[in-house]
This record gives C-alpha cells, structure tokens and sequence, in this order.
C-alpha cells in the first residue's frame, strides 16, 4: 500500500455529488495567531482540531486492511492515537484507490514544534503497514 498523498486541514466536508471540500488547508506549518493577553507568561494549552484527507493505492499483492490507527510522534506532548474502522473495504479491491478522511477530536496541541504522523494498516488486529505521513510543524504567532 502506498501513501498518494495527504492534506492537512480544519474541516472536511462530503457534498451530496460524492466530493469532498477541505476547508483551512495547511502547508508543512500550521501556524496558531495567539493574543499575547490570552497568553498567561507566553505559555498555554491550545486546543484544535485537525483533519486529514489521505489517498492510498493498493498495490497487486497488498493485503486489504480492516482498520487503522495514526500515532503521532511528537517530543513534549502526548497526543491520542487515533483508531478506526474501514467502512467499505471493498473500495480498495474496486478502484485501487481510497480516500480516507480523518477528523481527529479537539486535541491540546502542547506548544510549538514538529509533530512526526504514522498510518498503520491493520487487518485482524496486526499491523499490515505502518506508513509515515507528512511530517508539520506547530509554529505559535504572538500577536500584540
């Protein structure tokens, strides 16, 4: 299995013709405008959320997953694995091609710094693939 491509953003939509609209794309840095008045010594638990938009390609031989967990790897802060189920595992041996679309709950992002995401491919409870994402960076704007 391979990693196409991913999109880091705000929101995911699903329209009604079977599109999806990412809204608030970011780049390799996510950057967080924070009120310097908001920021209690220049040091405070920010929370958002995040959503990723992933397309993997099925190779010939590649065994078709269940389910899936991304870990993020990150110094500093601990960040919740995040686990799922395929709904409709069929697609990969239909099209080859699967968009997932992950909307992580509202997590503290724990300050600045890179974060370092990993797709694992599961099928039966073993892990098939572990696949790294894009790596990105928290960058936090002090704005007076």
């Amino acid at each position: 299995m391979r990693l196409i491509s991913s999109v880091i953003c705000d929101d995911i939509r699903n329209e009604i013709n079977g599109k999806h609209t990412l809204v608030g794309v970011y780049g390799d840095t996510i950057k967080l405008g924070i009120a310097e008045s908001a920021i209690p010594n220049l040091n405070v638990n920010i929370q958002m959320k995040l959503c990723f938009f992933l397309t993997l390609k099925k190779d010939q031989n590649d065994e078709i997953p269940d389910s899936f967990s991304i870990e993020f790897i990150r110094v500093g802060a601990q960040w919740p694995t995040v686990n799922g189920k395929f709904e409709k595992p069929d697609e990969f041996i239909k099209n080859k091609v699967l968009n997932m679309i992950i909307i992580l709950p509202v997590i503290p992002i724990g300050g600045e710094g890179p974060i370092h995401p990993k797709l694992n491919l599961i099928k039966s409870e073993k892990i098939l693939q572990s696949i790294p994402i894009e790596d990105f960076t928290i960058v936090i704007d002090r704005i007076k």
